[in-house]
């Protein structure tokens, strides 16, 4: 979790699932800033699944005589929740991509002012031909742009000025990798760097 104003309610909790080749991190926040971003149209929040972008490859030059290394095929879920202080009307929402070497998932569901968001990844080859570049690059750009979700402060705060106190969410997140116990040490490494 990157945000300045993010209080964690409880150690982050690790699960090592050796028989099913999973690591399961789980990561509870209070965040009273949550609504920081203002706008013309008030005050919003981002969430972005950053860990499952460093696993969406983008060539640098489509123009390549060689396959793009992929690294090794694994699953990756990430989710967050967030329990809001106003009930809204979001419908739920399922975006599916499906290409040669992955299939992405980006799934946001609402109930009871629990907002949910789901991403899966399962990573599929772990290299593109250099004729398929293109579709790939494509492809990637598309689940890219759904790792992003901006959500609208309270409709009541919409036009509070940008120093008020707005009502505070809490925010869960989790990370489920399974891949590779090489990979999966150096993801667990670099996720907990200072």
């Amino acid at each position: 979790m990157t945000h300045p104003g993010a209080i964690a309610l409880q150690p982050p909790h690790v699960e090592d699932l050796g028989e099913s080749n999973r690591i399961v991190v789980r990561e509870q926040y209070s965040i009273a800033k949550l609504w920081s971003h203002v706008a013309s149209d008030g005050h919003w929040a981002r969430f972005n699944a950053h860990e499952v972008d460093a696993f969406l490859i983008l060539p640098g030059d489509l123009r390549r005589k060689k396959p793009l290394a992929l690294g090794r095929p694994g699953r990756f879920e990430w989710r967050a929740t967030v329990r809001l202080p106003d009930d809204r009307r979001l419908e739920p929402k399922l975006t599916r991509i499906q290409s040669e070497a992955f299939v992405f998932q980006h799934r946001l569901s609402y109930a009871n002012s629990q907002l949910t968001l789901d991403i899966h990844l399962d990573n599929k080859a772990d290299h593109v031909a250099p004729e398929r570049l293109a579709r790939h690059a494509a492809d990637v750009r598309r689940a890219r742009d759904l790792l992003r979700y901006d959500l609208a402060a309270p409709a009541i705060a919409r036009s509070a000025p940008a120093d008020t106190e707005l009502p505070t969410p809490l925010l869960a997140w989790i990370l489920v990798v399974a891949i590779g116990a090489k990979t999966y040490s150096t993801i667990a490494a670099r996720g907990w760097r200072a």
